[in-house]
Order: C-alpha cells, then structure tokens, then sequence
C-alpha cells in the first residue's frame, strides 16, 4: 500500500515537474519574442520621427 502510494506521488511529483518546465518555456519564449516586438517597434517609430512622420 506505501509502495504504490510513493510510486503515485513519484508519478504526480513528475507530471507536475514536467508542466512547470513547459510553462517556464513558454514563459521565456513569450518575453522573448515581445523583446524583439518591442525593439522592431522602437526602430520603426524611430525611423518614422527622424523622417519627420
């Protein structure tokens, strides 16, 4: 009976290390990209002020 309790826990413990993973993942790819969003948008209305719009 503790055996097959541990080897659930075991299971959940690793379900949930896994999804944590792929939220950390996600997390950093999201900010990632919006980095890029951002940098592509501060040069393009850089680029718009200096010709004056």
């Amino acid at each position: 009976m503790l055996y097959f309790f541990v080897e659930k826990y075991n299971l959940c413990f690793y379900k949930i290390v896994q999804i944590l993973g792929i939220i950390y993942w996600t997390v950093n790819k999201v900010k990632y990209y919006m980095k890029k969003f951002k940098q592509k948008n501060i040069l393009r209305y850089e680029g718009t002020s200096q010709n004056g719009k």
